[in-house]
């Protein structure tokens, strides 16, 4: 993702630097006075305002601003005071306290299980704590876009859902778009809009109800594995909304990349410790982390004769049998997670249960997929 990113800067700025190249040459020759006498003068004059607008162009593409413009907050957005959280006598959230204040963005990290997901459902007041309170600005407008959740009217179109929420949105100053053109940013042309709900794949709904979510005009955002159903050109859009969004975001994700270009804060959850707040990005938490881990480690005793085999690089043979059952155990779980990802465009209760019940389910899936994706990740780089 972010190679391909990379790759498409690179490129504008290759044809912006072009295009300034011709137009030095172009400008100067307008400014020695030439007199548009003839056909091939008045032509000339006429590329160089092709030029000029061909360098505003890229550069509008280069430097775009996708942001709308959210609702005033209030000196007091959001205050957390004690919060715990706990499930079938598991604690899951403890003793939780934060003061959100304006432009906050946090990415949400931890182990599976750990809790990311509710404590997002806390804050938002989706869901009660066992104890503790949330104290919540008179001015603070959620906008909650989690896995579950998607009441979209099936018969409705796309067009119709999203104009019920706003028909337009100010992307900037003095730039006001239609709903229809904001559903083209994030991956619907104009052809679909049309079309039936209904006839949406699961993916599709996802990405529409994402889109609403945005449309609200909210100035908080809580965003829970937003990037699944998205493709790269759509990811970018998302990612400059969040990246210039004027006020307070909390994203849980595990696309680390997406995470690392919209969030500069962090709340870690572990399971032993209470939740640690952090001001720096996942990348440099990580790898202070890894660091943290290594210098631990007490260089293993071993008499000298086994030093040559204590050297020895590779898997053993139990650690090959692993690594490849992650491999299986992986490739099932996405299948199932696919599975029930179609399942969501149903509210109805189906085989795999009621719609929450589906939920808990995959949420549980994608956390147990990310403990196994991690496992693999640390056998692959002893290969």
């Amino acid at each position: 993702y972010l190679e391909r990113r990379e790759e498409r800067l690179e490129r504008l700025q290759k044809e912006q630097d072009r295009i300034q190249t011709i137009l030095r040459r172009e400008l100067e020759w307008l400014k020695r006075g030439p007199k548009a006498r003839t056909g091939k003068d008045s032509g000339r004059k006429d590329r160089i305002e092709l030029l000029l607008a061909s360098q505003n162009k890229v550069g509008d593409e280069a430097q775009r601003s996708f942001s709308s413009t959210s609702r005033r907050l209030g000196k007091k957005i959001l205050e957390a005071k004690h919060l715990s959280k706990s499930y079938e006598g598991n604690p899951i959230i403890q003793d939780f306290s934060f003061s959100f204040t304006k432009g906050m963005k946090i990415g949400v990290v931890g182990p599976n299980g750990s809790g990311k997901s509710t404590l997002l459902d806390l804050l938002c007041n989706q869901i009660q704590p066992d104890s503790g309170t949330l104290d919540i600005g008179v001015n603070t407008v959620f906008a909650y876009y989690d896995q579950g959740g998607r009441n979209l009217e099936s018969e409705q179109t796309l067009l119709a859902y999203v104009e019920d929420i706003a028909t337009q949105v100010v992307l900037g100053p003095n730039q006001i778009v239609s709903a229809s053109k904001f559903l083209e940013l994030f991956g619907f042309p104009v052809s679909m809009h049309r079309q039936s709900i209904a006839t949406l794949s699961g993916g599709e709904r996802r990405r529409l109800y994402l889109t609403s979510r945005l449309l609200s005009n909210p100035n908080f955002l809580l965003l829970d594995e937003p990037t699944n159903d998205l493709d790269l050109p759509t990811m970018e859009n998302l990612e400059q909304y969040v990246q210039d969004f004027s006020g307070c975001v909390l994203i849980v994700s595990h696309d680390r990349a997406f995470l690392d270009l919209t969030c500069d804060e962090l709340f870690i959850l572990d399971e032993s410790r209470p939740i640690r707040y952090e001001t720096k990005r996942y990348s440099q938490w990580r790898e202070e982390t890894l660091e943290e881990k290594e210098e631990s480690k007490a260089p293993p005793p071993s008499p000298p004769l086994q030093n040559r085999r204590s050297e020895k690089k590779g898997l053993s043979y139990r650690e090959q049998k692993e690594f490849a059952q992650i491999e299986t155990d992986m490739e099932t779980m996405q299948e199932a997670l696919s599975h029930l990802e179609e399942s969501f465009a149903d509210a109805q209760p189906t085989a795999e249960g009621t719609l929450a019940e589906r939920t808990e389910k995959y949420h549980a899936l994608r956390e147990n997929l990310q403990t196994l994706e991690d496992r693999w990740l640390e056998l692959a780089q002893q290969l």
